[in-house]
């Protein structure tokens, strides 16, 4: 057999079988494909987790240039009394090893300083993961602040619903369910 046949039907085989494999894999953009998925809003992050708008309308929006802690941002559609409800997602890395009931303490102790009253803080389980909600109004402005707050090993996800204090009731189910979905994924 000529060295050019036996060089031609190797090349068929090995082309024929990438072909062929490379098609059982999931294609970027595809209905397999994380990019085109049934979640509103998915947000994957190189820190290890995940989230979604949930069952809201709420929007994934560009994070605010030049804010180097914000991770992420949701927004209302909508604004009531010029005020758009939103929910940032920050992340705050710790220079020592503490847990989560002690970042929140430390916090609490803080937030009078910053003009906010806590009307109320505890932890709760998400997913088997464990999370603390703090839930605040700011004395002198007409806005009001629910906090959750994960942690995983020196890194706090520290997720911030606002809105106009008339309005925080409703905005507080879409924020709730944006924060259901969080999961860490590492």
């Amino acid at each position: 057999m000529p060295y050019f046949f036996r060089f031609s039907a190797l090349s068929i085989l090995c082309i024929t079988l990438t072909s062929s494999l490379s098609l059982s894999a999931p294609l970027p953009a595809t209905s397999t494909s994380s990019i085109i998925s049934k979640e509103r809003g998915l947000f994957f992050s190189e820190l290890g987790f995940k989230m979604n708008a949930g069952k809201t309308d709420w929007l994934l929006t560009p994070t605010p240039s030049g804010s180097k802690y914000m991770v992420t941002l949701y927004k209302s559609p909508k604004a009531y009394k010029g005020t758009q409800a939103s929910l940032s997602v920050r992340l705050d890395r710790l220079k020592e090893k503490q847990d989560l009931e002690q970042y929140v303490q430390k916090w609490l102790r803080k937030y009078p300083r910053f003009g906010f009253e806590v009307l109320g803080a505890q932890n709760f389980s998400n997913k088997g993961q464990k999370g603390y909600v703090v839930d605040l109004v700011h004395k002198e402005k007409s806005k009001q602040l629910r906090q959750a707050i994960f942690m995983q090993a020196n890194s706090a996800i520290v997720m911030t619903c606002r809105d106009h204090r008339e309005n925080f009731k409703n905005s507080l189910r879409n924020c709730n369910s944006i924060i259901r979905s969080f999961k860490w994924t590492k």
